[in-house]
């Protein structure tokens, strides 16, 4: 079935996100940053949950992804338990620097995504545009601790640049990709794609966030 690979990419982001969270928790990170977590986990687990009941009706008894949707709300529960008896802390980073973490864990998942589309001109580019987008967080990071924030204002713009160029090879690469060849890299080339998008309304929404 061509939607089965794309279901298999959304677990796996799913998993991704829950690894993220339970970093999250285990360092002690307040509940805002928890809870945006959780918000993009919930968005993805609706992706799946839809594109999986369009191919259930074909299935033999088809497994259930409900219980995932149940988990995710007691989740939220918890969190929403810990904020008010006092477990959880409310403050903690900017919105700014929760941005910049989910900016970070799109990166990675698209390292992944990339490395199994050996082959293609794009794959080095690509690459070598994840390292700077990467670089560009450290070091935002790094100027949010100073006086000012036109260090960082600089740094999101830069940022946007690397984004734009970042897009224009996912592009080309997808179109690639959208030959007769195999279901598993047409899914991670439209993966990829969807993280990019991801990132650039991040990327917006850093830069928003710091003037």
């Amino acid at each position: 079935m061509p939607d089965v690979p794309a279901i298999q990419a959304d677990g796996r982001d799913l998993k991704n996100r829950v690894l993220l969270l339970r970093q999250q928790a285990g360092t002690g990170q307040p509940a805002p940053v928890l809870k945006q977590t959780l918000s993009s986990m919930i968005g993805e687990y609706q992706d799946a949950f839809n594109r999986w009941n369009s191919v259930a009706g074909r299935v033999v008894n088809p497994p259930r992804l409900s219980p995932v949707g149940e988990s995710l709300n007691r989740v939220e529960q918890l969190i929403n338990q810990g904020l008010s008896g006092g477990t959880l802390v409310a403050a903690g980073p900017t919105r700014v620097s929760q941005d910049l973490a989910l900016l970070g864990g799109e990166l990675t998942a698209a390292k992944s995504d990339i490395s199994v589309l050996n082959g293609y001109r794009e794959q080095q580019s690509i690459n070598l545009y994840i390292d700077q987008l990467a670089g560009y967080i450290q070091q935002i990071n790094t100027s949010l601790t100073q006086p000012t924030a036109l260090d960082a204002r600089r740094l999101a713009v830069g940022m946007q640049g690397v984004l734009g160029r970042m897009q224009t090879d996912v592009n080309s690469l997808n179109q690639q990709v959208g030959g007769p060849l195999t279901p598993t890299l047409r899914a991670q080339a439209n993966d990829l794609a969807l993280r990019v998008s991801r990132m650039g309304q991040l990327v917006d929404d850093v830069e928003s966030q710091l003037y």
